[in-house]
């Protein structure tokens, strides 16, 4: 996908310079210098990391959407010396044009099967769009974007059945985030209680599996939502003091010390005063057994102990509420302070 950047020099501090014109870099406009500002500042997800291709195959193959045939040949050549605005949606109009109208005559000629061509063509070109601008900010995420789900997950085991003990929310009627989510079972033991459950997963086959439960009457209840994202994006783009309760799980064993604390500083945000944040880990030595190790080298990194996870959540904002240990797998509880 390098070739989506072509057309755009950096300086010595990393900020975009210029576009292409006749084989020179040309200076951007403010509104180019805008929106890449925009887009570093978001730090856009979705196309590879959240299985963009398992997506779109679903789609094609449960609604009968043609197959992708590719972009047209000389589409990056046309955008590269376009401003950023129309490399996202002017180039991709003029482009697709002509299908477009193929496809209208299509839908009247031979049926509805083929109505989805230009819209797939389209999404294709801005998901490469946001491909190239993630690995300028994280290479090493779209290198290897699929560590959620070859990495150890912790189970809870017999600890669902004490949820309301280890998870003491101030009002069972607020909302809960439950993230990762896996099947539903925790979303399910708390939507019991009365809560709204939001399920967070960035395992796309998982989060799938789960809707596909929930249509088929085998998790009416639970959860209310869910999303396919990381973790701590969700709880960043929250509203402050929105939500009674915190779960994370997965997330927090693989994040190195940085995003452990960026996870539970958004969880207090997101927290309202007095809610309750549950970290489900592993030991560290479970973990690793059964990490293969290609996997674990790759990892940012590691569980910690639950008492490091209690000296945390005190220096992020927390009351720590205790421990409960189910096997291999740990919860650590904290409250939000005022």
């Amino acid at each position: 996908m390098s070739a989506s950047t072509e057309g755009m020099s950096e300086s010595t501090d990393g900020e975009p310079q210029g576009r292409e014109g006749n084989g020179a870099a040309l200076p951007l406009r403010p509104a180019e210098r805008e929106l890449l500002a925009v887009f570093d500042r978001l730090a856009p997800q979705g196309s590879v990391r959240w299985a963009f291709e398992d997506a779109m195959a679903r789609l094609e193959r449960e609604h009968g959407a043609p197959p992708w045939r590719g972009l047209p040949a000389d589409l990056w050549e046309r955008g590269r010396s376009a401003q950023v605005g129309q490399r996202l949606v002017g180039d991709v109009v003029a482009a697709l044009a002509d299908l477009l109208a193929g496809d209208t005559r299509q839908v009247v000629e031979e049926g509805a099967e083929t109505r989805l061509r230009a819209a797939w063509e389209a999404l294709r070109y801005l998901a490469a769009r946001v491909e190239a601008l993630e690995d300028r900010i994280d290479p090493g995420g779209q290198a290897v974007p699929d560590l959620a789900s070859v990495a150890p997950h912790p189970d809870l085991g017999s600890l669902l059945d004490t949820v309301g003990d280890w998870l003491p929310l101030p009002d069972r009627s607020q909302a809960v985030l439950d993230g990762e989510c896996g099947d539903g079972s925790l979303a399910a033991a708390l939507a019991r209680s009365g809560s709204a459950v939001h399920g967070v997963d960035p395992r796309p086959r998982m989060v799938w599996a789960l809707l596909d439960a929930r249509s088929e009457g085998e998790l009416p209840a639970a959860p209310t939502t869910v999303t396919c994202a990381e973790v701590v994006d969700v709880l960043e783009a929250a509203a402050p003091a929105s939500l009674a309760g915190v779960v994370a799980r997965g997330c927090v064993d693989r994040a190195d010390l940085p995003g452990k604390v960026r996870l539970t500083g958004a969880a207090a945000r997101a927290l309202v005063v007095g809610g309750a944040v549950a970290v489900v880990t592993m030991d560290r030595r479970a973990f690793e057994d059964r990490c293969p190790p290609s996997v674990r080298d790759l990892l940012p990194g590691a569980p910690i102990a639950p008492e490091a996870w209690a000296l945390l959540l005190d220096r992020t904002g927390f009351e720590v509420l205790g421990t409960a240990t189910s096997g291999v797998t740990h919860v650590i509880t904290g409250r939000r302070r005022r």
